[in-house]
């Protein structure tokens, strides 16, 4: 399909887009490629405010509305179609790209589509000020959030950050096909039980080798972790490599969830997907300190799925909880931005609830995921362990 007059688009750099799979997953919002976007403050506009690329937030700042003339087009904001793609010479020959009112700057706001691959919507944007075929093309300066966006000459060894993917707004949809999990299995005990309670803590033991990205080690792994007698790992188990029953059953949880979770194909290493696990003791704190949660460090920013559905309680700062009545347990994901639901609405199994970020009480980004007793919410960590812990055994639902 061509570009078509009047249509709303995201506009992506062909370096920020992969093969046809991972195309699909930027039309099912499963992944944030670096797309076209208005800096600074959001949602406003102003003459000279800065043009550069940033992960795709889907917000109106990196929508842009094609509207074509006789013999050149222009690029408008969305937001604000007073303003357009402009073309800024200042001091040098390979322009700044900024936004400028059109109306009395009609010559540095003209562009024109030279076509890469029409059926795909790929284009090179080429500076068409004063009519004329100037050597100068919309050119991604770099892969990182807030590279700058410049008019620079065409040079073939930069083809991918001067040829853009247009994609239409409307094409671009949550994917939430999968269907609710099954309810609570008889199937599942010991540590893989479905416990409603938190379970009683009669103490602490040691475990060895559980990575812990809090220390800071190299290989993020902590050698001699204390766990709360409650998180039903044996003492002196060696985790990293350990083939026993139980750590295998909690690392088979932990990737299942990931699957279910996660965006499909999502990489995470094992010193990441078990980087604090429920019942540790908080680095750097008191004995009687443990995690009520098990910790995940996936990709920044990566687009997070409901485990279960059901209704939410809170969605607010960087906790993000449903509470599923069927289980009559609450399930919360902390350190979320960009919530996607409201307390009181009713979420689907499968769908986006928000991206894992650094907010709230953390030291990196990663995904903190916790089962709570009844509507209660995410706990504070356990201060007491000699009663027991304050969230719920939670890898038995993990699985899904």
């Amino acid at each position: 399909m061509a570009y078509q007059n009047g249509k709303t688009y995201y506009i992506i750099p062909l370096c920020a887009t992969g093969d046809a799979a991972y195309n699909q997953k930027i039309l099912n919002k499963e992944v944030r490629p670096l797309a076209l976007n208005t800096a600074g403050v959001s949602n406003s506009h102003y003459n000279n405010r800065n043009v550069n690329v940033y992960s795709l937030d889907w917000s109106a700042d990196m929508q842009w509305k094609v509207m074509v003339y006789d013999g050149f087009a222009r690029i408008l904001c969305a937001g604000n179609t007073a303003f357009g793609l402009d073309y800024y010479y200042g001091n040098n020959n390979a322009g700044n790209c900024d936004i400028y009112q059109v109306s009395g700057n009609d010559e540095d706001s003209k562009i024109n589509f030279r076509t890469i691959n029409a059926s795909e919507n790929l284009y090179r944007i080429q500076c068409y000020r004063n009519n004329a075929d100037n050597d100068l093309y919309l050119t991604a300066t770099g892969t990182s959030n807030g590279a700058d966006v410049r008019w620079q000459p065409f040079d073939s060894s930069k083809a991918a950050y001067q040829t853009w993917w247009l994609v239409p707004v409307e094409s671009v949809v949550e994917n939430t096909t999968p269907s609710e999990p099954s309810n609570p299995s008889t199937e599942y005990v010991g540590i893989l039980a479905r416990n409603t309670t938190p379970p009683t803590a009669t103490g602490l033991i040691t475990v060895h080798n559980i990575p812990d990205c809090t220390k800071s080690t190299e290989n993020f792994i902590e050698e001699d972790c204390e766990m709360n007698a409650g998180s039903s790992i044996p003492d002196g188990t060696y985790f990293s490599n350990n083939a026993d029953d139980t750590v295998s059953k909690i690392k088979m949880a932990i990737n299942t969830f990931i699957e279910k979770v996660y965006p499909s194909g999502t990489s995470i290493p094992d010193t990441h997907k078990y980087y604090y696990l429920f019942g540790e003791k908080r680095y750097g704190t008191v004995n009687s300190v443990c995690h009520n949660g098990v910790d995940i460090q996936g990709p920044d920013m990566a687009p997070i799925r409901a485990l279960f559905g059901g209704k939410v309680t809170k969605s607010g700062g960087s906790v993000f909880s449903i509470y599923n009545a069927v289980m009559g347990v609450t399930f919360n994901y902390v350190h979320m931005t960009g919530h996607k639901y409201g307390v009181n609405q009713e979420v689907p199994a499968g769908a986006v609830i928000g991206y894992q970020s650094d907010v709230g009480d953390a030291d990196s980004s990663h995904l903190h995921f916790e089962v709570t007793e009844g509507e209660k919410t995410a706990q504070s960590d356990t201060a007491n362990v000699n009663t027991r812990m304050a969230s719920i055994l939670p890898y038995g639902y993990m699985l899904g």
